[in-house]
């Protein structure tokens, strides 16, 4: 596995990812109508279907030939490849993934150039040195992610970033329904214990928190084609010199601890 780091790595894992990896890397082995159906919209074909925006994200982003990119939670790294091909870059995207069935699919994937540096890890116990990337991609993450396991992951991309970098994600989003919305996350994540969608006033006050200096919910150009489930998308940009925003981990605790109580047990 190229750039893969050793799976004992994992155990600096936070004890709900390591869950999260138990479980995807199950699921991926099934041969269930679900768990084939799911491994092919994450592989090439599905690409342009659930991530199409990914055409858009170089423009929207500026990205340039000589950037280095981060993708997190990268699955079968399809998008890292492709955001290769378009933005022309100098230099492999890494995606990092917590499930080893995820990376091992990922692997096969890959063509002999290897276009992704593919590396097993928790986001929020990032194995790479401060200011290590100028983007940081986390498409279909943050519903898998507890609103403290959120905020810590957060943390962690914004000490990677590069100042000026930015963390672009993208995650399916609740409607007004909340039995659409048990439904789509039943749908999306039969196999995975956790499974939050969030809209945008739920996310970015932890990433405000995190010491993020502009935090946008962005509308891009081209739209997503499949599954016709709302999308949230977020463009969070790390400080780009002189005094940056502390991170305010009590706030942020604070309002893990009041969402908590207020879900239903």
């Amino acid at each position: 596995m190229p750039g893969g780091l050793p799976a004992a790595r994992l155990v600096t894992a936070r004890p709900e990812e390591r869950r999260t990896a138990h479980e995807y890397n199950s699921w991926m082995r099934e041969g269930t109508l679900h768990s084939i159906g799911m491994r092919l919209l994450m592989g090439k074909a599905g690409l342009y279907l659930v991530n199409t925006p990914v055409f858009a994200v170089p423009e929207e982003v500026g990205l340039q030939p000589n950037h280095r990119v981060l993708d997190l939670g990268c699955g079968r790294a399809g998008l890292g490849a492709m955001l290769a091909r378009i933005a022309g870059l100098v230099h492999n995207p890494v995606g990092l993934d917590i499930s080893t069935s995820m990376l091992a699919l990922a692997g096969r994937d890959m063509e002999s150039e290897s276009p992704v540096d593919l590396v097993a890890g928790a986001a929020t116990r990032l194995p790479f040195p401060d200011e290590s990337f100028h983007l940081v991609l986390a498409a279909y993450l943050f519903k898998h992610l507890e609103d403290e396991t959120l905020f810590r992951m957060l943390l962690e991309v914004q000490r990677v970033l590069k100042p000026g970098g930015i963390l672009l994600g993208w995650e399916f989003a609740p409607t007004s329904s909340k039995t659409l919305n048990r439904f789509h996350e039943w749908l999306l994540s039969p196999r995975v214990k956790t499974c939050r969608l969030r809209g945008f006033g739920a996310l970015a006050p932890y990433a405000l928190y995190a010491g993020f200096r502009h935090v946008d919910r962005l509308h891009l150009k081209v739209p997503f084609l499949f599954p016709p489930i709302p999308r949230l998308v977020v463009m969070l940009q790390k400080a780009t010199g002189g005094i940056a925003p502390a991170p305010d981990e009590i706030c942020a605790a604070e309002l893990w601890s009041s969402s908590d109580a207020a879900r239903p047990a």
